[in-house]
């Protein structure tokens, strides 16, 4: 079961490395936007994200989990992978907070939404809200990433 889960989860960002981002004269392939998130944009919790920032960085960061999770259960790796699984969740708390709230700016709404992910069943309404388009134009966040 786990192992259908990653292989659909390959062939998903592999069908989604197809589609590119034109920021400027860059490129920006599926993969681009979690390192841009990570080096960039550790901890900047102002402007907005497209969907786009959001969803691949979401993507990327869940097969990095599922691959430290699958090498976790192995038993001479399993032990270093285990720590480096929750070293990683550690490392990646503030980038993929602030790509929330991000997100959650470019819909128009205020980043202090990005609580309802601690309660449960309220997740429901902040998928709801990140799968949103833009607020068009500019808002009281910044400008559009899109224009």
């Amino acid at each position: 079961m786990f192992l259908r889960i990653v292989i659909l989860m390959s062939v998903v960002v592999v069908m989604a490395s197809k589609f590119e981002y034109e920021k400027g004269k860059l490129y920006m392939r599926w993969y681009d936007w979690f390192f841009d998130c990570i080096k960039n944009k550790y901890f900047m919790f102002d402007g907005r994200a497209r969907r786009s920032e959001y969803w691949y960085y979401l993507i990327v960061w869940a097969i990095i989990y599922f691959v430290l999770l699958f090498l976790s259960t192995i038993p001479i790796v399993g032990f270093f992978a285990y720590y480096i699984k929750y070293g990683f969740c550690v490392a990646t708390l503030f980038p993929s907070l602030a790509v929330m709230v991000r997100r959650l700016h470019d819909t128009g709404k205020s980043g202090w939404l990005v609580i309802l992910s601690f309660i449960p069943f309220a997740n429901l309404v902040l998928i709801f809200f990140f799968a949103q388009d833009s607020h068009q134009g500019e808002n009281k966040y910044g400008a559009n990433p899109k224009a």
